[in-house]
């Protein structure tokens, strides 16, 4: 797309238009993607203070690696992947693209609360215990906030995670959280 050919114009330290960009873990990328024209670009996201080692010398095959935020480049550099590579590059989403068919996050009820959410795959990667016990711990009952988290299991995006988040509190007294299971416009 336009897109794609305007990032592959903006290498002018190559003669070569084609190349790859790929949105892959590290450890899934395959000889085949280094088949093509370079540049060859990586767009990854990881959410852990360090890297696989052995991920490093997959990584600095790369001539870029997209990263999404500075802190994430930061870790990236920190596990051995040469800085010279790293970018940051910020996803971004144009809210005009999409047009408004259905229940959103905003027609959750508030109450004049402060809404906090997140939207994330259970897994231990992503740790939502970490996220609960912070917000258990940073705000009490009476606090005029909510925590809203659209947050699945597997591979089902309508999969609840309600069981997983009542055993986590395991009776412990909290700021309302509300889990949404349903897909969203």
């Amino acid at each position: 797309d336009a897109f794609i050919q305007e990032v592959r114009k903006s290498f002018s330290d190559t003669d070569v238009v084609g190349g790859t960009i790929i949105h892959l873990a590290p450890n899934c990328v395959l000889p085949k993607h280094f088949q093509n024209p370079r540049p060859h670009i990586l767009v990854s996201v990881w959410e852990t203070s360090r890297l696989p080692i052995a991920w490093v010398p997959i990584i600095n095959r790369f001539d870029q690696v997209w990263c999404a935020t500075a802190w994430q480049r930061a870790v990236y550099a920190s596990s051995g992947v040469d800085e010279r590579r790293l970018f940051v590059v910020p996803f971004a989403l144009d809210p005009a693209l999409y047009v408004a068919d259905g229940e959103g996050l905003s027609d959750i009820k508030r109450g004049g609360c402060v809404v906090l959410g997140s939207v994330f795959q259970w897994t231990e990667r992503k740790n939502p215990r970490a996220l609960l016990n912070a917000f258990v711990k940073a705000f009490r009952p009476d606090d005029k906030v909510v925590l809203v988290l659209k947050g699945y299991e597997g591979d089902d995006p309508a999969c609840s995670v309600d069981s997983h988040v009542k055993t986590l509190l395991d009776g412990r007294t909290h700021a309302p959280i509300q889990v949404v299971s349903r897909l969203l416009s």
